[in-house]
């Protein structure tokens, strides 16, 4: 009986060692195979048996490889803010060429200086030179049109240096020594001059 009430305990002593070894198991079945990654938390639906509870990570071992930190990329901040200024590009200045005046021509009667202004107002001015370039502006000194002329007895053309063009009718007449000088632009109408 002795040895009944001593083996019962013996039993269950080996019994739940027994237990205890089978939880503890090192079977290469039940250990997470190399590569094992999981997934949100939860074991790969590829590794693991449905339904079963998700593996704990296991501790990385001291000889083992750090897997590399994921980079962060900081701006680096000064306290003061940066000021930015805008700035207009460089535009190059290109002088505009002026037309190529045609040679001037005019008859004699035409080169000097003549005075006088639309219909028989004064304070106009008109210059004609032997080489048939003119000006032409108010007795103050302001240039109103200069460049050069093509004329006859009875017409001419005037061709301004900024490359405008205006025709015009001449009248030449000699009275008892006043020589005038009538000319009707196209554009700026009748003027009257008289020699100076």
């Amino acid at each position: 009986m002795r040895e009944r009430v001593i083996g019962v305990p013996l039993l269950v002593l080996l019994l739940l060692s027994f237990a205890t070894a089978c939880g503890k198991s090192d079977n290469a079945e039940w250990a997470s195979p190399p590569g094992y990654v999981p997934v949100n938390g939860t074991e790969s639906p590829s590794v693991a048996s449905p339904g079963a509870p998700a593996a704990p990570k296991a501790p990385a071992s001291p000889g083992a490889a750090a897997k590399p930190a994921a980079r962060k990329t900081t701006r680096p901040t000064t306290g003061a803010p940066v000021e930015r200024t805008a700035t207009t590009p460089a535009v190059r200045k290109t002088a505009k060429p002026r037309p190529q005046l045609p040679a001037g021509r005019v008859p004699d009667f035409l080169i000097g200086t003549w005075t006088g202004g639309p219909g028989d107002e004064k304070g106009r001015y008109l210059k004609i030179s032997s080489a048939g370039k003119y000006e032409r502006g108010f007795s103050s000194g302001t240039v109103e049109s200069s460049g050069t002329v093509i004329a006859d007895a009875g017409t001419a053309t005037f061709y301004d240096r900024n490359g405008g063009t205006e025709q015009a009718s001449l009248l030449y007449t000699d009275a008892a020594g006043i020589v005038v000088l009538s000319v009707e632009y196209a554009e700026q109408g009748y003027y009257s001059y008289v020699a100076i």
